[in-house]
């Protein structure tokens, strides 16, 4: 029952994030590459970088593991649970420097109001998705 009410919570969060973004518009506005790649490739680097290969990879069998009626991969150790705690750290940091990423775009093209929008989606979007991943994903399969 425990592995069915975290899969009815999970896809209830999902739904309500859903239903929000389809309720103001289109979701294609909320899709950004840049934003995307901040937000997951840069506290992934950090992790290699801290880490190393080889815990990275237990973390993420690990965390797949956790995910409701998926097989168990491998077992989780408390070194997994410390990689996934840093990696919501991680997550934040990069959802912060995206932020500063597209503020310097946004300013640098402040000449033509055009290009403002290239910045100003990075700036915006890698919160989003740094609460979403750090929040919707991570700590809840840490906790587990």
């Amino acid at each position: 029952m425990d592995k069915v009410s975290r899969l009815l919570g999970f896809i209830f969060f999902c739904y309500v994030i859903y239903k929000a973004i389809i309720l103001g518009g289109s979701i294609g506005l909320f899709i950004n590459i840049p934003s995307q790649l901040i937000c997951v490739l840069i506290p992934l680097a950090l992790s290699l970088f801290i880490y190393g290969l080889d815990p990275i990879l237990h973390a993420l069998a690990s965390l797949i593991s956790s995910f409701p009626f998926v097989p168990h991969i491998s077992s989780s150790t408390l070194l997994d649970a410390q990689i996934i705690r840093q990696n919501i750290m991680h997550v934040y940091a990069a959802g912060i420097l995206g932020t500063l990423i597209g503020l310097v775009q946004m300013l640098s093209g402040l000449d033509d109001f055009s290009a403002i929008h290239i910045g100003f989606s990075v700036l915006l979007l890698c919160p989003l998705y740094s609460v979403l991943i750090a929040e919707g994903l991570l700590r809840p399969m840490a906790v587990h």
